[in-house]
């Protein structure tokens, strides 16, 4: 969620960001509607499209902690809070996984040997 607040008037303009559905999206709704804020939803926003000095600051952060306001009262302070985290899955293999790869090729090389010594130690009779 985001919080802009423009500076002090008779009416301050707040626009939340969140990407919140079902009961807790329609009470943030509500609640951004009391305040005359404009709400804007979507959870898409990749850590590597933000800022560097937003990445710094957000990447040690857990799901539901706020970074400190910041930005100017001219500009509006801003709070970001994180909803949640979509961690990219690993295409590593695991350790088993290589473990059991480099047990099969071992497998596989002595059966390999294995033929090739019996077929060189064969004996073909003609008759």
């Amino acid at each position: 969620m985001v919080a802009f607040a423009s500076p002090a008037q008779a009416v301050t303009d707040i626009m939340w960001w969140h990407a919140m559905s079902g009961e807790l999206g329609r009470q943030l709704d509500k609640l951004a509607a009391d305040f005359h804020a404009e709400v804007v939803s979507s959870d898409q926003v990749k850590m590597r499209d933000l800022p560097p000095a937003l990445q710094r600051l957000m990447l040690p952060m857990q799901v539901g902690q706020a970074t400190p306001p910041f930005g100017t009262v001219e500009e509006g302070v801003r709070v970001l809070v994180i909803c949640g985290r979509d961690e990219p899955q690993s295409s590593a293999p695991t350790y088993d996984d290589v473990y059991n790869q480099l047990n099969e090729e071992r497998v596989n090389s002595r059966a390999q040997r294995y033929l090739r010594d019996l077929r060189r130690d064969a004996v073909i009779e003609f008759r």
